[in-house]
């Protein structure tokens, strides 16, 4: 197991958790289509956070995961795109496969049967640098996390994963997650920490 520090991230390291969003997130990922101007002002965005809990790891100088999870986070992202609708419609004309994609999901946000998870608090992002994926830092990041929520006094937390993505599926069964609901492309998963 790796010696690992965690950090709040901020403009000091977000092109470190950039960096690791690029190499970590594939480019099915909307978001691995940012520039990285706007990449870097998305994640110090969602780093801003109130009731967040935003942080990268590192071993030695080197930047292995990070963690975006939040109360508000749907919120903020809303606030992100509102705040660079403008750029964001250049990556979507630049990237035709996601308009469909965008547009089915400004329907769905409109739709009164919305499903709501029992989870107040999210995970939106987790990644770990592919070269240290099977040294125990996902398992690390989850530790540190819910080391963190605990502190809080926080029950309960909720993470999605794309139905494709069935290794992330399996690592967080093990963990305790239990699967709550699912739609076209992902699957919802709440934890209850003890």
């Amino acid at each position: 197991m790796l010696d690992l520090r965690f950090k709040p991230i901020n403009s000091r390291n977000v092109e470190d958790v950039c960096a690791l969003h690029r190499a970590a997130y594939l480019d099915d990922h909307f978001s691995s289509k940012f520039n990285d101007q706007l990449l870097s002002k998305y994640y110090l965005h969602l780093s801003d956070l109130n009731d967040g809990l935003c942080f990268i790891s590192y071993s030695g100088t080197q930047a292995v995961g990070f963690v975006i999870a939040g109360k508000s986070l749907n919120n903020k992202v809303k606030e992100f795109v509102r705040l660079n609708r403008i750029a964001i419609c250049f990556v979507i004309l630049r990237n035709p496969s996601f308009i469909i994609p965008k547009i089915k999901s400004l329907f769905t946000r409109f739709s009164k049967s919305k499903w709501k998870s029992t989870a107040d608090l999210r995970v939106l992002s987790i990644a770990v640098s592919p070269q240290f994926q099977g040294e125990g830092v996902g398992k690390s990041l989850l530790a540190h996390l819910e080391s963190e929520l605990k502190h809080l006094d926080t029950k309960l937390y909720g993470l999605s994963v794309k139905k494709s993505n069935i290794g992330a599926q399996e690592f967080y069964e093990k963990r305790g997650f239990i699967y709550e609901a699912g739609d076209k492309n992902s699957l919802y998963y709440v934890k209850e920490l003890i």
